[in-house]
């Protein structure tokens, strides 16, 4: 019985944080981590072996697989208005091209903020 607890409470945690907003450290983080698996993934299409992983592990040179949720923390950094339009649970494809823009202001953003104590 406590495992049946200990796993519905990981579910539900698990959801949760899916479902938490990013803070601007926790994005470059993130979006760093996804960029360089797209980058990867890239690397590996030049040869058959390669496109097979890819393709097994759902790894996409051109874009990259965000919930709605981190979708909108995505696109709220180039200023889009997305409450009303993206559904928080579905899943979406970004071009790895555009988040590698939103990568770069966040960066930005980052090199020129003074850093407070």
């Amino acid at each position: 019985m406590r495992f049946i607890n200990f796993a519905s409470t990981r579910s539900a945690f698990e959801k949760r944080m899916k479902l938490a907003p990013r803070g601007r450290e926790e994005l470059v983080a993130f979006l760093d981590v996804r960029l360089r698996i797209a980058e990867r993934a890239k690397a590996r299409t030049s040869s058959g072996i390669g496109r097979f992983y890819n393709a097994l592990s759902g790894e996409n040179p051109d874009y990259l697989r965000l919930t709605g949720s981190e979708l909108k923390d995505v696109l709220q950094v180039i200023g889009a208005e997305v409450d009303n339009i993206v559904d928080t649970h579905a899943l979406f494809d970004l071009r790895v091209d555009v988040a590698g823009e939103v990568f770069a202001t966040l960066q930005d953003y980052a090199s020129s903020t003074p850093v407070q104590s």
